[in-house]
């Protein structure tokens, strides 16, 4: 950056003393305060704010939703206290049990579900613009023409 404000001002003497972390420059007066002021200007740098819009034209939009969710795995609990089991019924609505005495067992029933979509839509891009500005400058965006009516 040293070297860019020195070429842009056309500076004739220019240094860094990097114990002391400072810049050095040697010209006319006139030349020195506006190169300071420059290089302070490039050091602080500015956030950039860039804003994207896609304007779009929706034609047709359909949506249908069908079908049936079955389940693909069923819980098998064994339901008695045989060998110090403690029987755990957490998150099984319905339960099928079948067998006996210590063979008694539980196979739990999940309901089916409706769940599947299908969506389809036509869309046209209209037009496509970038807007993009420095931090505290003003920014402006111009989409489309004005005709006198």
């Amino acid at each position: 950056m040293i070297t860019a404000v020195q070429q842009a001002m056309a500076i004739e003497k220019a240094s860094w003393d990097v114990q002391q972390n400072v810049v050095i420059f040697r010209d006319r007066i006139s030349k020195v305060l506006i190169a300071r002021a420059l290089l302070e200007e490039l050091l602080q740098p500015r956030a950039q704010v860039m804003v994207d819009l896609e304007f779009l034209e929706v034609t047709r939009n359909d949506m249908i939703t069908y079908g049936l969710d079955l389940p693909t795995s069923f819980p098998l609990t064994a339901l008695t206290t045989f060998m110090n089991n403690s029987p755990s019924l957490s998150g099984v609505a319905r339960l099928l049990a079948f067998g006996g005495g210590k063979t008694l067992m539980g196979i739990g029933i999940v309901d089916p579900s409706l769940v599947a979509k299908m969506s389809e839509s036509s869309t046209n891009l209209l037009l496509t613009t970038q807007m993009r500005s420095l931090d505290g400058q003003p920014a402006t965006l111009h989409v489309g023409d004005r005709y006198p009516s």
